[in-house]
């Protein structure tokens, strides 16, 4: 990897492509006051608890399209109506500051036009920060009404990733060890996550550790994207971000008993619209453990130990026995 450095920016030369934020899927909010609470935040100002954005060197053609897509907000801006509604924003001492598209636009001009009336181009794209990125408009418009400063130079840390797997790890692990300004990860913000870092090359370790999941998980994630690649045409894990089919119920080797069967894409269309039920938990290990050397039935002992020793032949004797055993069951159990 190349060595990051830190520099200051001015906030027209930096631009995130909300798509490129992998930890999210779906809208960056919860509800309207999740939104609201932040721009709140950055209203006080971009102060050292928000961190500073990572940040990359744009190409040329991504250098277009960011131009295109602030010149698409500006034109939106310009075309609100006088009469549009007013949004009421609480800042963090409690005043409550209304702001309107017409002095979105101002504060919009103020930071992305230059004394020539021409919109500016950015050279960075941001790479974390995406929450915060998206409200900072909002943050600037409460900072004009109150007689402030925009804000209009970021800290960044420039750098460049070895591969597009290191960049998704990166912002992913950022979006889970960040506290202030943040949203715990969903089951499906991991799920979407989980497809981006599959596509470039995650193997099951590689996902265990960019989230921190225990082996089983990531098992069953790494499965869920081996499924949605065997079967493209059944949208899985997309079905599975908007809603249309639980994450949670994707067992992992239910998955994997459909993946060996190599099954036709009709009996996987078939599986999939079959309703699952949260299967009961087994007996946890440290339970059998402790009937297997605990318990006054021996046969309650013999049957454990077979279980944990994967092992039928310890149980030959007793099923060369069977009936005996079983005459023996039933008239204990009829006392």
């Amino acid at each position: 990897m190349v060595p990051e450095k830190t520099l200051s920016v001015q906030l027209s030369d930096l631009f995130w492509f909300q798509e490129e934020n992998f930890s999210r899927a779906g809208a960056f909010f919860s509800t309207p006051q999740d939104e609201k609470t932040l721009v709140a935040a950055l209203a006080a100002g971009w102060k050292s608890h928000l961190g500073r954005p990572m940040a990359t060197k744009m190409t040329e053609d991504e250098r277009k399209e960011a131009h295109k897509r602030l010149s698409a907000e500006w034109q939106r801006l310009k075309d609100s109506p006088i009469s549009a509604e007013s949004e009421a924003i609480k800042t963090e001492d409690g005043t409550q500051v209304n702001i309107s598209p017409l002095e979105m636009l101002k504060a919009f001009e103020t930071v992305y036009v230059d004394d020539k009336g021409k919109l500016r181009t950015p050279t960075y794209k941001g790479a974390s920060c995406f929450r915060r990125a998206s409200v900072l408009l909002k943050a600037n418009t409460v900072r004009m009404k109150q007689g402030k400063d925009v804000i209009d130079a970021m800290p960044i840390i420039l750098k460049t990733w070895d591969t597009p797997l290191d960049q998704v790890v990166e912002c992913v692990q950022e979006n889970t060890l960040k506290t202030y300004g943040s949203r715990n990860l969903r089951d499906v913000d991991i799920a979407n996550a989980c497809r981006v870092a599959f596509r470039f090359g995650a193997t099951e370790s590689r996902l265990a550790s960019m989230f921190g999941l225990k082996r089983g998980l990531a098992q069953k994630y790494h499965r869920m994207c081996l499924l949605d690649q065997k079967y493209p045409k059944q949208n899985i894990i997309d079905r599975v971000v908007n809603g249309e089919l639980e994450g949670r119920l994707f067992d992992k080797e239910a998955v994997k008993k459909v993946l060996d069967a190599n099954l036709p894409e009709a009996d996987v269309a078939t599986w999939l619209g079959t309703p699952r039920k949260n299967e009961p938990k087994i007996m946890s290990r440290k339970d059998i453990e402790g009937l297997g050397t605990q318990c006054p039935v021996e046969i309650v002992k013999l049957v454990c130990k077979a279980i944990l020793a994967n092992d039928v032949k310890v149980l030959t004797g007793i099923v060369a026995k069977a009936a005996a055993v079983n005459a023996a069951v039933e008239a204990a159990l009829k006392v």
